[in-house]
């Protein structure tokens, strides 16, 4: 799960539209211009869209192999955000498990690539048994492109993970070291999460 902030205004004007609240004509619009229908078709998916009067956007995408994706945007100036959540990698069963990384980090990095926001958070759900396929992603991707901020992680029943890392912009984060604000230098070492291991001998993100 991609949840962004700070939308520059060429991104934010994609979902803006003078057709009326569920236009066919607006959705598709928003979806061709924002760059989210090449997105689309890259998953091999089929999307289904929708838009708001005057502004805003809503999607979801689907693949024949059970991949989903979900979108939002709101584009406000004074508010705008977008988020992206998707399975898009995940597999059903032990057998089907195959090295995700590439395709996961190259999926994230075209999601930011579009909405460029200037600071995002970045949420992975997974468990020890995904460890191997996921590897480093997706934040392998992020890393490549922001500044991490912090990274904190949950477990639970047993070994189920949850791993969330915040991100902002490489100017942000300047104008913030300038400042003499070094507290969070572990976070500029742009390691990704690892699965650490808990007293019991299961993993933890």
């Amino acid at each position: 799960d991609i949840m962004m902030y700070d939308l520059p205004a060429d991104v934010r004007n994609h979902f803006f539209s003078a057709e009326p609240e569920g236009s066919r004509k607006g959705a598709e619009e928003m979806t061709k211009h924002s760059g989210l229908g090449a997105l689309t078709e890259g998953m091999k998916a089929v999307i289904d869209d929708y838009c708001f009067a005057p502004c805003g956007y809503s999607a979801n995408v689907h693949t024949a192999c059970g991949a989903y994706a979900v979108v939002h945007v709101t584009p406000q100036e004074e508010c705008s955000y977008a988020s992206f959540e998707t399975n898009f990698g995940s597999r059903k069963t032990p057998e089907d498990q195959a090295d995700v990384s590439e395709s996961l980090n190259e999926l994230v990095g075209k999601v930011l690539d579009l909405f460029r926001p200037a600071k995002f958070t970045l949420t992975l759900f997974t468990d020890q048994g995904a460890e191997n396929a996921i590897g480093g992603a997706p934040f392998e991707s992020a890393d490549a492109r922001y500044s991490r901020r912090n990274c904190t992680s949950s477990h639970f029943e047993q070994d189920y993970v949850a791993t969330i890392v915040n991100y902002v912009g490489r100017k942000i984060e300047n104008k913030r070291l300038c400042k003499g604000d070094s507290s969070d230098e572990d976070c500029q070492k742009k390691l990704p999460p690892r699965m650490l291991r808990s007293r019991s001998g299961l993993a933890l993100a």
